[in-house]
């Protein structure tokens, strides 16, 4: 856990507000597909009311289906579009400090970045459908087992709980070996499958220093925001500004990918410029010259 990098990611808001500005403007873009979509259902809805007779068209139903299944990608589509190109943009602004050389440059390495996306999600979903059949087998040999007497079914819910904690370290380690996949296209312009494999190299023995750092930042965020939707949950369209804002202020997340990258940079150069280094699993431990033996 890295409290310098959380600090330096704040620091850098407080100087450079204009940071918000992409965040912002995802935030809308969501928010605005979003209410175009409920007011599409809310029209099928209400012409379904007025037209029961349509209800018996097994032919009209299932094309309704089909259109409501389309509309979902089609705006899923639009978000991915949407939230990469701002992704983008973020990047280029920690590099240059300048709005509007932002903006332009999103637009050369948005392809990459949208790929490298497409590739990551794909990632995320193939892991969740693993956890969700392996939970599912776990629970059904539970299920067939629990009639056993109380102390069988006891050992298995053990099990099954164990299971389920390793598997949520292993999304968990999926999850932050990609994290620098964005990092490495929008600021050294590499190659989706590049970026990936540099990601997980980059990432390698860090679990502990990423996670942890991302969980602090995420803790710190929750505890801000937290008043703050409180009340906007009694305001009318609260929600919608509750959103927004958390859309905003989570631009900083991409600073803090940054300085994470470059501190675990600099920790690397210290343990290689070092006589040496012992590996514990998942952590490297620097040894100082003058240690003693």
């Amino acid at each position: 856990m890295s409290f310098e990098s959380v600090k330096k990611t704040f620091d850098f808001g407080l100087k450079n507000p204009p940071i918000f500005v992409f965040g912002m403007f995802s935030g809308m873009v969501n928010l605005l597909f979003g209410v175009l979509f409920g007011v599409g259902v809310g029209a099928a809805v209400l012409a379904s009311a007025f037209k029961p007779s349509v209800l018996s068209n097994h032919a009209v139903l299932l094309g309704g289906a089909a259109a409501l299944i389309a509309s979902v990608v089609f705006m899923v589509l639009l978000q991915l579009l949407a939230s990469t190109y701002f992704t983008a943009a973020t990047y280029r602004f920690i590099k240059t400090k300048n709005l509007q050389t932002s903006f332009k440059e999103a637009v050369i390495v948005f392809p990459s970045l949208l790929a490298a996306q497409l590739i990551k999600y794909g990632i995320y979903i193939v892991v969740s459908l693993i956890v969700v059949v392996v939970l599912v087998v776990i629970y059904g040999f539970y299920s067939l087992f629990s009639s056993g007497g109380w102390v069988l079914a006891l050992i298995f819910f053990i099990f099954m709980l164990v299971a389920a904690l390793v598997l949520l370290y292993g999304v968990a380690w999926v999850y932050t070996r990609l994290t620098f996949i964005d990092f490495f296209i929008c600021v050294g312009k590499l190659a989706p499958i590049e970026a990936v494999k540099k990601s997980f190299s980059h990432s390698k023995a860090r679990f502990t220093l990423i996670f942890g750092t991302t969980a602090l930042y995420g803790l710190i965020l929750m505890v801000f925001l937290f008043p703050i939707n409180f009340v906007l949950a009694f305001i009318p369209l609260g929600n919608y500004l509750s959103s927004l804002l958390s859309s905003t202020i989570n631009s900083l997340f991409n600073v803090l990918v940054v300085h994470l990258y470059f501190e675990i940079e600099q920790k690397n150069k210290e343990v290689k410029a070092s006589p040496k280094t012992r590996i514990f699993g998942d952590t490297q431990e620097y040894v100082p010259p003058n240690a003693r033996e």
